[in-house]
Order: C-alpha cells, then structure tokens, then sequence
C-alpha cells in the first residue's frame, strides 16, 4: 500500500486490520464527549488515538517501527 493509498483509506474512514507477524493492528475511528474524531491505530484493544493522519504517521509504532515504514507491506 503507499502512502498516498494509506492517506485516503484514513480519510475515508474506513476501517480496516493488518496482520503483522501473527498479531493484529486495527484501524478504526472514535470521537470524544465533545465530538472531536481520532483516528485509532492499534493492537485490537489496545489501539492509541491520533488527532490527524499526519499524527498516526508521525508516531504509530508496530513493535519498533514506524508504521509510515511499513506501508507497503499492507495490501
């Protein structure tokens, strides 16, 4: 998947699970009691809140990677 692919997957909001070595990473989306949306990445379950794509580029780790390095193992 590239990045450009990624940013439009997000933008669209649609969610979707990566399996990295036998472990599952969620994308989904959440909106707080005053109705700001986050973007979840994630463990299933243990997925951390992102303000923008940028940010969850920026700062999503699997394991010891980056997840904007590990894009284009995602089909």
């Amino acid at each position: 998947m590239t990045r450009n692919e990624f940013v439009h997957l997000v933008n669209s909001k649609e969610q979707r699970e990566f399996v990295v070595d036998g472990v599952v990473y969620a994308l989904t989306y959440d909106k707080d009691t005053s109705g700001k949306e986050y973007v979840v990445f994630g463990r299933t379950f243990q997925g951390e809140r992102y303000t923008d794509v940028g940010e969850l580029l920026n700062n999503a780790k699997i394991g010891n990677h980056y997840l904007r390095n590990m894009l284009e193992e995602f089909d």
